[in-house]
């Protein structure tokens, strides 16, 4: 975890701003849109610093979509269920009623322990479906997150 973290300092260091290299992937601020005209409450739980989550969700101007945008740190990093709990504190939300989308191991390791309603994992680009076969449900694109009363 050490020298992942240190990695990422290290291409921090390397590019000016982080968040122009990482573009929104597609269909994101579509169904972000959709979600937050539906009143859900959404938030960003991040592995990657608390500065380059906030530099993101300023530079694709989410902040209105995306109140709450958490990174990890030395003190407190994802998996750990604490991280969710304070977006969902700051959400004024139950985690029991959250669901979790992610797109890796920890996104549902996070969901388990935090003891969400569940992870929806997202199979897009580097992310290999077989490994998220713990996930609650599979999904290849964002536009096939539906909402029903």
């Amino acid at each position: 975890l050490n020298m992942a973290r240190s990695a990422f300092l290290e291409a921090d260091q390397l590019f000016k701003r982080k968040a122009d290299s990482t573009p929104l992937f597609d269909g994101v601020l579509e169904i972000l849109q959709t979600l937050s005209r539906e009143n859900v409450r959404m938030g960003i739980i991040s592995s990657d610093s608390p500065e380059n989550v906030q530099d993101f969700v300023d530079c694709y101007h989410l902040g209105d979509l995306l109140p709450v945008a958490l990174g990890s740190d030395l003190n407190l990093s994802k998996p750990d269920p604490r991280l969710l709990h304070q977006a969902c504190h700051r959400l004024e939300v139950e985690p029991e009623k959250t669901i979790v989308i992610g797109d890796s191991l920890t996104d549902i390791a996070i969901a388990q322990a935090g003891n969400t309603m569940g992870c929806i994992c997202v199979t897009w680009g580097w992310t290999d479906a077989s490994i998220l076969r713990e996930a609650d449900s599979l999904i290849q694109h964002f536009h096939e997150v539906q909402i029903s009363a």
